[in-house]
């Protein structure tokens, strides 16, 4: 189930760009990069963000990204907590 989940994921993160939408997925921070405007989701991909305030983040919690892809970056357009 996990493989099928990733496969699906990569898919829509492949197909975002040709179609111009932007992609969500949601996962737990294993590795937040204030610094870098970097998070990172555990078992998935790291994040880039213009806005670089995770003050209200910290690792472990569950949140949804709402990203697209620019060239070989995930740019995040939206981090929230996830219900």
């Amino acid at each position: 189930m996990r493989n099928l989940v990733l496969a699906l994921l990569a898919s829509a993160v492949s197909l975002a760009p040709s179609v111009g939408l932007a992609a969500e997925t949601t996962g737990v921070i294993s590795r937040l990069n204030a610094a870098a405007c970097k998070v990172t989701l555990k078992h998935v991909f790291v994040f880039s963000s213009a806005k670089c305030d995770f003050s209200k983040l910290k690792v472990g919690d569950r949140v949804t990204i709402t990203f697209d892809r620019a060239g070989n970056n995930l740019a995040a357009s939206e981090i929230v907590l996830a219900k």
